[in-house]
């Protein structure tokens, strides 16, 4: 067995517990509000469906497959037509990223719909819809749930894809961030930082969890940290468990938040391959900019500041 085995199949049983814990004390994972999502598909397949052979009994059960084959999708299309048509079309999600949450959220529609069919039979009938469903989970579990990990380690406050961050970027911006992502993704040598700063409610920190969501999406090692707690990281120096966040010498894209005050950096973390710090005050994004210059960047490394208020974000009402 090869270290990713390893590891999925560490992530799976960590999944199987998921499912199983109290919410009442624990927070929600990203693998339970997916498994919550796709179980609120079983459910409108199965009551639709369900009200749909209680009002009209002549039609029969299987004339209801209509429902999965025919409105459902119609409904994923527009929703995936909309996701293609988002403000940035310059940071569009990739169509083979919709086409599989796309097919999974059908699929548990249709396993839905199948109980609703089925179940009335008896026995056979529940077997054949339970041999449905584990097919169903077997294939889009370890589709998905690499990327939910992947979440749940990187701390992200929300998840928001560069897609819908709606402002005015120039072409240098866009090229600065393709190249921030790139960098990460496929290891080149050239580094990415940026500098983010602007005022409250500028759209700040929703741009650096944008980038941190982008790099999640393809199962990178992000981590996103306050600046207080960045201070403090030498006081946990223990080496994360697999449901903790990253430690800031594990992960590849390092997102400092809320810097108040001028930061001293100790040498780049080794994975470190991008960062972005988020500040309000023009002055300590200059300071930083030289810190990182001196302390971190190579002569491949590059670093961008971004008033974030040039770009006229426009937060969703």
């Amino acid at each position: 067995m090869d270290a990713n085995e390893t590891v999925l199949n560490q992530q799976l049983k960590r999944f199987a517990g998921s499912l199983t814990s109290s919410d009442v004390y624990q927070s929600y994972s990203a693998s339970y509000a997916w498994i919550s999502n796709q179980t609120a598909h079983i459910g409108l397949g199965l009551i639709l469906t369900g009200i749909a052979i209680a009002f009209f009994p002549k039609l029969g059960h299987w004339p209801w497959l209509i429902l999965p084959l025919v409105l459902y999708p119609f409904k994923e299309l527009v929703d995936v037509m909309r996701a293609r048509g988002a403000p940035q079309k310059a940071f569009a999600i990739p169509k083979e990223e919709l086409t599989i949450d796309t097919a999974a959220d059908i699929s548990f529609v249709t396993v839905g719909i199948s109980a609703a069919m089925l179940l009335p039979a008896g026995w056979w009938g529940g077997l054949l819809v339970l041999l449905f469903a584990g097919a169903v989970l077997w294939y889009f579990v370890p589709k998905f749930l690499p990327i939910k990990r992947a979440f749940d380690k990187s701390a992200l406050p929300y998840f928001f894809r560069l897609a819908n961050y709606e402002a005015q970027f120039g072409e240098a911006d866009v090229q600065t961030i393709h190249s921030l992502l790139k960098g990460v993704v496929d290891e080149s040598s050239s580094l990415v930082h940026l500098v983010l700063f602007g005022p409250g409610q500028s759209g700040k920190t929703t741009l650096a969890v944008g980038v941190g969501s982008e790099l999640t999406a393809r199962e990178a090692r992000v981590r996103y940290i306050s600046s207080n707690k960045y201070l403090d990281r030498e006081a946990n120096p223990q080496a994360s468990l697999l449901s903790q966040p990253w430690l800031v010498d594990e992960c590849q894209l390092l997102i400092v938040d809320d810097i108040q005050d001028a930061l001293s950096l100790s040498q780049r973390p080794p994975y470190v391959r991008a960062s972005v710090w988020v500040t309000d005050d023009l002055a300590i994004a200059e300071q930083l900019k030289k810190t990182l210059q001196s302390q971190w960047s190579g002569e491949n490394d590059h670093i961008h500041l971004i008033d974030v208020q040039s770009l006229n974000y426009k937060p969703a009402q």
